[in-house]
């Protein structure tokens, strides 16, 4: 896969008690805890969600029950414009954007029929 900058993503399972270590190696840094606990300092992380990390070195996490995490990153790739559901670094790339979902040129998502006007 061609990507733009270096990239990271782990898959992991860990039993109870087991640890893992954030690689520092990567600017930015998230985790989604699939299933079960982690405990991170005296924090404990809950499933369902998306948790992002600074570049603080030596993050730790440990299991407190079985649990399957996914850890994604990479390098910045520059400053990020974000309008509605649209994003890129060049504005002029979300108005071209903006006129194709307006148009009807953005592929279906099998299994919706439901429009989501663009919003004013």
């Amino acid at each position: 896969v061609r990507t733009f900058s270096p990239t990271l993503y782990i898959e992991a399972t860990l039993e109870s008690g087991a640890t893992i270590q954030l690689p520092d190696t990567i600017s930015e840094r998230g985790l989604y805890l699939i299933s079960g606990q982690v405990k991170m300092a005296d924090s404990l992380l809950e499933t369902n969600r998306m948790f992002i990390f600074d570049q603080t070195p030596d993050i730790t996490l440990t299991a407190c029950e079985p649990t399957r995490l996914v850890i994604i990153g990479g390098e910045p790739l520059g400053e990020r414009k974000v309008w509605w559901n649209f994003v890129s670094s060049r504005p002029e790339r979300i108005e071209v954007a903006k006129q194709d979902w307006l148009e009807n040129r953005f592929a279906k998502v099998p299994g919706e029929t439901e429009f989501i006007p663009l919003p004013e």
